[in-house]
């Protein structure tokens, strides 16, 4: 299902005078290694999935880290815990399994972006941060819940067209 916690703020439509800015996230004061998907389809826990742009690290990403899913779109099978999840370009992206993000999630935070993410049958996204859909006014992001076991679950504030158009999709008892 589809969870806002109690002291959840939700927005639509919502512009936010403190805008994600494209800046690396931190843990601690110490700047998250970035990790970039490049599988297409694949399985989180895999190395060859990943390129650490910020080092020559190798994958897949940690607890401490950001994994970016910017290019070409894909289904994304097992598991993984991350720092921050960031879902960005003209790609669609299929969440198979269970992704956490002990920070933000982010879906559409470029210019000119048309970037949607949606769950398969057992597929879900949990944050302890917050969410924001469509961080620039010319990007877009969705997200599509109509898997009927499809999870979404956001500690913080859920964001919807912070700067650009968002949309959410609820169906099916998800």
């Amino acid at each position: 299902g589809f969870a806002i916690a109690d002291s959840t703020l939700f927005s639509i439509g919502f512009a936010s005078a403190g805008a994600f800015a494209g800046t690396l996230s931190t843990v601690g004061g110490v700047a998250c290694k970035v990790f970039g998907w490049t599988a297409g389809n694949g399985s989180f826990s895999d190395p060859a999935n990943w390129s650490d742009v910020t080092d020559t690290s190798s994958g897949p990403p940690s607890n401490l880290d950001e994994a970016d899913f910017v290019t070409g779109g894909g289904a994304v099978s097992g598991n993984g815990t991350v720092h921050m999840l960031a879902f960005d370009g003209f790609a669609s992206w299929n969440i198979l399994s269970t992704l956490t993000a002990l920070g933000d999630v982010i879906i559409g935070q470029s210019s000119a972006t048309d970037t949607n993410v949606n769950f398969g049958a057992s597929g879900g996204i949990r944050s302890t941060g917050a969410a924001e859909l469509a961080t620039v006014a010319t990007g877009s992001g969705s997200l599509d819940l109509a898997s009927p076991n499809a999870i979404f679950t956001v500690a913080g504030q859920l964001t919807d067209g912070e700067f650009g158009t968002g949309h959410v999709r609820i169906e099916n008892q998800a």
